[in-house]
This record gives C-alpha cells, structure tokens and sequence, in this order.
C-alpha cells in the first residue's frame, strides 16, 4: 500500500459517520382539532350551569310525583292528566292542568311552597320541556293570552300566600363579624405556623377579599389567576368565569372581574399578600407549574424549614365545600357559616366602611347595583341606634312639641307680602330721593 493510499484511509478514519435520516411514520400536526360525534352533541346542546341543571331535574321530578298522585286518585268521574304532557307539550293540556299543579303542589313535609319557590318550579318545568321539545311554547309569557290561566292562578296563589306569611321571612347568608375573626385566630384555627392552618387562612381571605361565591368557585381556582406584582407590593387577581360573567355570546364585551390586592404590612399576618407569598414558598417543587391553588396539607409542619408543608394532591371537592363549617363548627359559633359567607362578608364589609358602590361593586363581581344592595346588611349597631331615634321621637314632651309648633305658627304669622324698601339711591351724580 503507498503513502498516499495510507494518508486517504486515516482521513477516511477521523471523518464523522453521516446520521441517518429520520422518517416520521406519524401523520403531519394539523392546525385544527377534531371533534367526536359525541362531543359535537354535547356542545350544541349549550352551557347549563350544574346549579340549573339540578334545579331542573327537581322541578321535573317534583311535577312527575304531584302528576302520579293524582291520577291515582279514586274518582272515577276525574280526567287523568296525560302522563306525556312534559314531552308533548299541547297548549290545552298545558292550559288545562298546570293551574291544578300550581294550587296543589307542595312540599315533602306537606307545607306550602313559598311564591318564590312555585316561580322555580315552573321555570324548570318549562327548561325540562323545551329540551325534549323544542317547540314547547313559553307559558310564562304573559302576553301569550293563551294561557291567561296559568297566569291568573299565580297572581292569586302567591296572593295568599304572601297574605298568610308563606315565604315573606327571606334569610340571608351570614356574615362573619369582626369578632367572630379575631376569635378564628385567638383559638389558632387560623394560624400562619401549621399547614392546615396556613390553607384554611389563605381560603378565608381569598373569600373575603375576592367575593367568591361558595366552594365551586373556590375549588376552580388556579395559581395562574394570582399575578405577583412587586412595585407596587400586590398581587393581582383576574376571574376566570363565574355565574354572571360566564362567557356566552351575549358577554363578548364583558371584562372579567379584576381585583388588586394590596400589601398591608400592618395588618400582618392577615394580610392576604403576606399569606399568598407564605402559602406559594411552602408547596412542593414538582407542583409549582401545575395550574391548581389549593393543596391538601400535611398532618403537622416539617422539622426542616426547607420541606414543602403541603401534598402534591389537589384538596377535593367536598372538603373544600365544607371548610367555613368545620371553622365555625370548630370556634363555637352561635350560627354555622357557609363558604358564601365569606363574599357576604366581604361585600358588608365595604358597606360598612362607606365605600362607593362602584369599588364595592368592581370587587364582588355584581352586574347590577340592584343584586349588590342584596348583601348590604344593617348592623345590630344601625338597628339600636334606629330603635333609640324612633323611641325618642315618640316620647318627645308636650314642650318640645309645643315648641315646634309655636316656631311654626311664628313663621306663619310673618306677611308673606312684606318686600324691603329703600328710599335715596345714587347713580353717578344724579341722586334719586323717595319721601
């Protein structure tokens, strides 16, 4: 072999191997999704929120029952209500029979169904009959003079009912008071060194400063809703949905709800930035970049204060469904609270403190000014201070109100012609005299 054989083999040698093509068996990434048959079905058929939809199955089932217990009745000369009058929805049958279900329906425990609530079942009825027939008309239109019956049998059952105080005691969502808090603190159900204690402030304050509506809204929660922001010190809060701002083609033009939060360095360890920052520094590494907020806690605080305190698991539906029961169950409260209790808080909070409705109304998510008013509750301090301005009024002496009366005849007495007079005037160097 010559010399330059030799020198052509070792650059042969020292040259990389060419890499192989790679061959994709696998079909090009389309720029759109596809959709199932099934899943096409279940898109057209509309958004129902999971609390209308259970209001309508119990509106269907509570007509079913009253429907089945009628016609079992044993009156031979009775018609029998047709037992597909849901389905077909005939005007006349409609006509004829829900007036009777109106004046007969009521309660398991056999009361009377507030107004309100008679209101709801027909709603329901008329949502369950227009999703198995379209065609159903509307017979709670009240210019459909059709069915001026049913329109006839409401003004006068919800009459009487209103007569005979059937659902005029409306209650409303408790509020946490001042006291009630500081109590939830004093006896450590709300604490920033255990990580229990650290999740149930964080879900206390998230509530009340956000106005969350009960556990749904809370469970949907995610990190990526709350924005760290540095200068100023806060954070920032954008809704994701919620009842009313659900998203539809009506809400095109509809902003979410933005609420910014303030650090309050005085109000520690109740100020919700310094709980964020507490409760984010102590989750575990593998869930920083999940998309969810509230993590099941572990039973006690680690020994090192670099170990995470909360689980790589979700916390569930239910639990966070029931965590202002189990506090106030826990710190003896005179009523049980609710999750709601926290956005009525809130919002009563703000009312309180005198702040315009315009804020009051951009932090709790209201599109009307009307539903808003709704959680302005009165305080027992409004009430006794009511009661001793109305208790005076009534007691005031003969005097006062003599003296009243006579400052008023005073003013009476006074003629109303008399007109001041003046008698010289000047203007320039012509003077004017009046005798």
């Amino acid at each position: 072999m010559n010399k330059g054989q030799i020198e052509e083999d070792k650059m042969a040698e020292d040259m990389p191997v060419p890499k192989k093509r790679r061959v994709s068996l696998s079909a090009p990434k389309s720029r759109f999704v596809y959709k199932s048959e099934e899943e096409m079905d279940a898109i057209k058929k509309g958004f129902v929120p999971p609390n209308t939809e259970k209001n309508t199955k119990w509106a269907q089932k509570c007509f079913i029952e009253w429907l089945n217990e009628r016609n079992s009745r044993q009156h031979q000369d009775e018609l029998k209500c047709p037992v597909d009058i849901l389905e077909k929805a005939d005007p006349d049958d409609i006509n004829q029979w829900f007036p009777l279900f109106i004046a007969e329906a009521r309660r398991a425990d056999g009361l009377q169904y507030p107004p309100r609530t008679l209101h709801q079942l027909l709603a329901g009825i008329l949502r369950y009959m227009r999703s198995v027939n379209p065609e159903c008309p509307n017979f709670l239109d009240k210019k459909d003079y059709h069915f001026h019956a049913i329109e006839k049998t409401c003004e006068t059952v919800f009459r009487e009912l209103h007569k005979n105080g059937v659902g005029v005691d409306v209650s409303h969502t408790a509020v946490v008071t001042a006291e009630e808090e500081t109590l939830l603190w004093e006896r450590g159900i709300l604490n920033v060194s255990s990580p229990q204690g650290l999740l149930r402030a964080v879900f206390y304050y998230v509530g009340k400063v956000c106005c969350l509506r009960g556990g749904e809204e809370q469970r949907n929660l995610k990190r990526s809703q709350f924005t760290r922001i540095h200068s100023p010190d806060m954070y920032k809060y954008v809704e994701n949905g919620s009842k009313n701002r659900s998203g539809g083609v009506a809400q095109l033009n509809l902003e979410n709800k933005v609420i910014a939060i303030h650090a309050i360095k005085d109000n520690e360890p109740r100020c919700l930035v310094f709980l964020l920052d507490l409760y984010f520094s102590k989750w575990p590494e593998a869930m920083i970049d999940k998309d969810v907020f509230y993590l099941r806690p572990k039973p006690k605080a680690p020994a090192s204060p670099d170990h995470p305190w909360f689980d790589c698991v979700p916390i569930g539906k239910n639990k966070l469904a029931s965590m202002m029961k189990e506090m106030s169950t826990e710190a003896g409260f005179d009523k049980v609270k609710t999750n709601h209790s926290l956005r009525a808080t809130g919002a009563t909070a703000m009312f309180n403190a005198g702040l315009p409705e315009k804020i009051i109304q951009k932090n709790t998510g209201h599109r009307s000014l009307e539903a808003l008013r709704k959680y302005e509750r009165v305080s027992l301090e409004q009430e006794m201070e009511t009661s001793r301005i109305l208790t005076t009024l009534g007691d005031l002496g003969s005097n006062e109100f003599g003296k009243i009366k006579s400052e008023a005849d005073n003013k009476e007495n006074q003629p109303s012609n008399s007109v001041p007079s003046f008698s010289k005037c000047s203007i320039g160097q012509l003077s004017i005299n009046f005798n």
